[in-house]
Parts: structure tokens; C-alpha cells; sequence
């Protein structure tokens, strides 16, 4: 799944008729077992998009534990608690797909995505990387 997923970031990447984000300061999340692959996946997508910086942040599960460490179990609460400790700003928090229920807008701990805006003070969007085939 791990290397679909970059497979499918590098493709769009390459071949994308306009950046597959606007010029901005972004901040994205991942569990901590899946964060140096990420990295590669998150310089990728800065040197494709003019003017856009992601800083990724590994976040600990404290809702299910710290031996749970994918980024699909993390909670709206531990990503609060994550992004109020950071003294940066930014214009974007992107919350990957994974985090949320399926058609939802919701974290396994019934925070939503507008909770999260709210409580942080900037935009909060989630984050879909779409096959390469579609």
C-alpha cells in the first residue's frame, strides 16, 4: 500500500498539468511507524509545487497508546495536542485521508475536521492523493 501510495504521489507529480498545491506553508501528520518514508514522499511533492514548505510531524498516539503507531488510528485530540505544542504557524493543516472515517469528515474520537480549524486557528483540509490511473 506504502509504495502505491508514493508511486502514485511521484506519477502525479511529474505529470500534473498544474501544482497539486498552491503556494503556501503547510503542515501534515503521520504515525510515527510510517514517518522517514513519508519524508521522501513530502520533498517530492515541495519540488513539484513553486513556493510551497510541508513540514510533516510524526504524532505519538496517546488515545490508543504509544505501541499503536499508524497514522490511520491517530485521533483528533492527539493531533490537537501535537500542533499546539509547535511554535511555527501555517496555512494549511492537511490531515491524510486515512485519519478519517470513511465518507466522513470525523477522527475515531468524534472531533471533526471544522473542530480541529476552530481550536487551531487555520484551515484544516483533508488530504486525498488520487490513483495515478484515474
Amino acid at each position: 500500500m506504502s509504495l502505491k501510495f508514493k508511486q502514485n504521489v511521484e506519477y502525479l507529480a511529474s505529470n500534473a498539468k498544474k501544482p497539486l498545491l498552491p503556494p503556501g506553508k503547510y503542515l501534515t501528520i503521520s504515525g510515527t511507524s510510517i514517518y522517514k518514508f513519508m519524508c521522501g514522499i513530502v520533498k517530492t511533492v515541495e519540488n513539484a509545487c513553486p513556493d510551497v514548505t510541508i513540514k510533516l510531524l510524526p504524532i505519538e498516539n496517546d488515545f490508543f497508546g504509544h505501541t499503536v503507531n499508524c497514522t490511520g488510528l491517530l485521533t483528533g485530540g492527539d493531533i490537537l495536542r501535537a500542533v499546539q505544542k509547535l511554535d511555527e504557524k501555517f496555512d494549511v493543516l492537511l490531515i491524510p485521508d486515512s485519519c478519517l472515517m470513511r465518507g466522513e469528515d470525523i477522527f475515531l474520537d468524534d472531533v471533526t475536521l471544522t473542530d480541529l480549524s476552530k481550536k487551531l486557528g487555520m484551515k484544516v483540509v483533508r488530504a486525498v492523493i488520487p490513483d495515478a490511473e484515474e
